[in-house]
């Protein structure tokens, strides 16, 4: 300031001497000398702007040069601070996904290790289905990855629920395998059951095949035959059921059992109604011939007896003839059939309560368990790297990007506000201009930077570069028009 105080006297002196000396002029020049005396009197007057212009010049570039000093610096720091993004670059991204989707390959190998045996087979494909379900949502993220796209994590997190769902239901199959095969039958008490229980058995299939011959050859055999098997049918039954009531105890067959006895009744019923049909519809037509024959008179006693002599014979062709008295073929068959799956059914199941190999089954199943548990234990392992690289975007803390592009946005703020005070007249101007415009895009690609940002993309970081690029050139624009104006002054 003093220096500028002192400057300033300098031209002031000079501009009284020389009005000192135009009056001196005025006293002794020539009246035909008037242009002389504007033209001595015009130097110091076209010195002083020379000398006014030289001060904002030298503080422009002083100015212009710590300036432009801070602009590196702050170029500098974001340059450092935007190359320590690399955990929210892209390339960490399918970094990260390509090591899912390798070691996620152990588990679904470990998943069809499992052992498959002839307990253990269904529960190890539910397994292993769903692991390669997963690992195959894993690979098509991996491939198919772009920035700002959700679906394909939103398909991985669908095929862990899937698989998750697919480890109970093998969870619960086992269980209730286990829980069967720890109930079976005692061995021995197998053996007995098994030994009262066959003979019944084939009887009662041997009784139906024996009710189909005489279904087919009813017409043929007559009446009476007929009537003659079904009660044979029905005596047979009856041995049944009394057999069917002695069998030893077995643990878990008497709902079975129970089935039996109440099917061998159904029969029963059921041919019982088809004897007495036949029994009826026989004495029935007998009495009419005889009537026919001995006239109205004869008392039913009468009948009768002709029933039980030559009357049923003569009868009993024509029965057979013409189906007349034959029992509802229909009906029986009906029964017969339903008893047959019932009795199927119920051998199945008293074979699988019988089950000679639960001890085998239960070791294998044993075995299961052991490989399933460390199956579950590795792929629990993997989602919970998974689910907190997943929380925490693999380490690229967003709101702490946000708070840093924050302060840079403010930082280069205040730098353009320090540019916009740079003086601006006469041949400064031109510089001026460059420097605020340099000054104003930094600011907006920072500012805009700060609201575009996304991680694992680089779209809005190309934009602010490209920025940097044009305003970066308008400084060497101006930094030339200094450098020219330093050396013109």
């Amino acid at each position: 300031m003093h220096n500028r105080i002192r400057f300033l006297n300098i031209p002031l002196l000079s501009l009284l001497l020389a009005a000192a000396v135009g009056l001196v002029a005025c006293t002794t020049a020539q009246p035909d000398e008037p242009d002389a005396q504007p033209t001595a009197a015009a130097a110091p007057e076209s010195d002083a702007p020379r000398t006014d212009q030289a001060i904002p010049i030298a503080e422009f570039v002083q100015r212009h040069d710590e300036i432009s000093q801070e602009w590196d610096q702050f170029h500098a720091d974001f340059d450092e601070w935007s190359a320590s993004l690399s955990a929210c670059h892209p390339n960490a991204m399918r970094e990260a996904l390509n090591d899912f989707a390798v070691s996620f390959n152990s588990v679904t190998e470990q998943a069809r290790g499992l052992t498959r045996g002839t307990t253990s087979g269904e529960l190890a494909d539910l397994v292993i289905v769903a692991a390669e379900n997963e690992e195959a949502a894993l690979r098509q993220l991996r491939d198919r990855w772009q920035p700002n796209n959700v679906s394909l994590f939103e398909n991985v997190e669908q095929h862990r629920a899937q698989a998750s769902q697919a480890q109970k239901s093998a969870e619960d199959l086992a269980i209730e395998l286990r829980e069967g095969f720890e109930d079976a039958a005692d061995p021995e008490a197998t053996a007995e059951f098994l030994e009262a229980f066959e003979p019944v058995r084939d009887a009662w299939k041997q009784l139906h095949d024996d009710y189909e011959t005489l279904r087919d050859e009813s017409e043929e055999i007559g009446a009476a035959a007929v009537t003659e098997g079904i009660e044979a049918h029905l005596e047979t039954l009856g041995t049944i059921i009394d057999q069917l009531e002695d069998l030893p105890e077995l643990d878990g067959s008497e709902e079975t059992i129970e089935e039996l006895l109440a099917a061998a009744q159904a029969e029963v019923t059921a041919f019982e109604g088809g004897n007495g049909s036949t029994a009826e519809a026989s004495q029935t037509t007998t009495s009419g011939s005889t009537e026919a024959a001995d006239g109205a008179g004869e008392s039913t006693s009468d009948t009768t007896a002709a029933n039980g002599t030559t009357g049923s014979e003569s009868t009993g062709s024509g029965d057979g003839d013409s189906g007349t008295g034959s029992p509802d073929f229909d009906a029986l068959d009906e029964v017969v059939d339903a008893n047959a799956k019932i009795l199927k059914q119920a051998n199945r199941t008293i074979e699988d309560l019988a089950d000679p190999d639960a001890e085998k089954s239960l070791g294998e199943l044993a075995v299961f368990d052991a490989e399933y548990t460390r199956l579950v234990r590795d792929w629990a392992t993997f989602h919970d790297g998974y689910n907190s690289w997943r929380k925490t975007d693999g380490g690229c803390d967003r709101a702490q990007v946000i708070q840093d592009l924050e302060q840079h946005s403010l930082s280069i703020s205040a730098l353009a506000r320090d540019i916009r005070t740079l003086p601006s007249s006469g041949s400064l101007l031109p510089i001026y201009s460059l420097l605020t415009e340099a000054a104003s895009r930094d600011e907006n690609a920072i500012r805009t930077l700060r609201y575009t940002w996304q991680p694992f993309a680089l779209d809005a970081f190309k934009a602010a570069h490209q920025e940097r690029i044009d305003s970066d050139a308008l400084r060497r624009q101006a930094e030339i028009a200094v450098q020219e104006l330093q050396n013109r002054s």
